[in-house]
């Protein structure tokens, strides 16, 4: 290396490192014809440096738009991809995520040098700006990566963003530290989040998957709409939050409840200039302690009250038409379980990116309650009727969980799933009167 690698700062030019292994792309040469300089790829361009993972489903959802943008400004611009993931844990997703394997980003993989020494995160995506002289001018957010901004970057003009700062001591294992930590029997903590931290839902103690209705004794929810606080306490984490059938938002204006990295198209009509400008006002750090553990239906109960004290809204349950994904039974009978553990089935694997297997010895209302984490589009019901526990061998790929997919193996087992409007318990969000 040409430098000894450590922390770079907006304003200062880069060391000419060599750079890790690359997963799909050739070998650069420098005027110096060395390998893998940094220079090759910013000389004569702008460099936007995408720090990845595979995890993290902003950076998936945005990478065909990201491809695109590379390809419209070829000339001017060059972006890497880089992530900390091993070659093992990438070739596993792109398994799963086939449409994505024709992109043509230069990523590299097992990095430890730019995401670690150089440019220390916590959340992703992570971007760094670089001109064409090697001086780092920008470090955003995934959401700077637009032709406007790309378009400013190549003409020399400056463009507005709110520089990206992560914490890097966040623990969301940890208490809250409000200066009296040891001094409370129970408490509730509603503020405005610290941009800064990461977004992440926790509660202890931890359980395992199979127990339905463990008990809870603590939740951490850090940076969340409104929107979002009241779909984890109302439905206690049993659907994805991003799933449009679960609730109905009943109010005259609805941009402050509601994330608008889900609506970047309308995002003008929230009356903001940047992404981050509507996150320091609405988005929410929530924790809840109680004297002991509760079960965890009742816990969220606990939650819910809170928001519906605090807000100028209300959430409640109620039964509505809805869209939803209905199982029912077909002629062939389910044979109960043969027994053994109560489990989900996964292949054996070194990623958390691989496929679903199955259940042993678990309910159909289970399994629902498993497939309705992802977002299906519509929620699923249970109408087989089938109480007993049973054991099922199917194949999903859980990476692009996939409706059409999940019909085609259920229904080896006479299991049949269609669509239909039936009364099911969504959440109201209206005005306080």
């Amino acid at each position: 290396m040409a430098d000894t690698p450590r922390p770079i700062d907006i304003g200062e030019k880069m060391p000419n490192i060599v750079m890790g292994s690359f997963y799909n792309y050739g070998t650069p040469m420098d005027s110096e014809k060395e390998p893998n300089k940094l220079s090759s790829f910013y000389k004569n361009r702008v460099l936007i440096i995408d720090f990845w993972g595979p995890y993290c489903s902003y950076c998936v959802a945005s990478m065909r738009r990201t491809d695109s943008l590379r390809k419209i400004y070829k000339e001017d611009l060059e972006i890497i991809m880089v992530t900390e993931s091993s070659g093992h844990t990438v070739d596993s997703f792109f398994k799963k995520r086939p449409d994505l394997r024709s992109l043509q980003i230069p990523m590299i993989i097992g990095d430890s040098l730019l995401g670690v020494k150089m440019f220390p995160h916590q959340g992703k995506p992570h971007v760094v700006w670089i001109d064409s002289k090697g001086t780092v001018f920008a470090i955003t957010g995934g959401n700077y990566i637009t032709a406007e901004n790309i378009e400013a970057a190549i003409s020399g003009r400056s463009f507005r963003f709110v520089r990206k700062v992560d914490s890097m001591n966040f623990d969301v294992a940890k208490e809250l530290d409000r200066g009296n930590e040891n001094n409370f029997i129970y408490r509730s903590i509603l503020e405005k989040s610290d941009l800064s931290t990461p977004g992440a839902i926790y509660a202890e103690p931890i359980f395992p998957a199979h127990v339905l209705n463990p008990k809870v004794r603590r939740i951490l929810v850090n940076k969340a709409s409104i929107k979002e606080l009241y779909l984890i306490a109302a439905f206690k984490r049993k659907y994805s939050i991003f799933n449009p059938y679960i609730y109905s938002m009943e109010l005259s204006d609805s941009t402050r409840y509601i994330n608008p990295m889900q609506h970047k198209e309308e995002f003008k009509k929230f009356g903001y200039d940047l992404l981050e400008d509507w996150m320091s006002d609405n988005m929410y750090t929530y924790e809840l302690i109680l004297p002991e553990s509760v079960l965890y239906l009742a816990f969220y109960e606990n939650m819910l009250s809170d928001l519906n004290r605090v807000f100028s809204v209300t959430g409640k349950m109620e039964y509505r038409p809805t869209p939803c994904y209905v199982i029912r039974q077909g002629s062939t009978v389910l044979m109960r379980t043969s027994g053994g553990e109560s489990r989900f089935i996964h292949t054996p694997r070194k990623t958390k990116f691989d496929y679903f297997d199955g259940i042993q010895n678990k309910k159909i209302s289970e399994l629902v309650e498993m497939l309705n984490l992802n977002n299906l589009g519509k929620p699923i019901v249970d109408k087989t009727g089938i109480d007993y526990p049973v054991d099922l061998e199917i194949s999903l790929n859980m990476m692009k969980p996939d409706i059409g997919e999940i019909r085609s193996e259920l229904s080896k087992y006479g299991l049949l799933i269609e669509e239909e409007i039936i009364p099911f318990e969504v959440l109201v969000i209206k005005e306080k009167h």
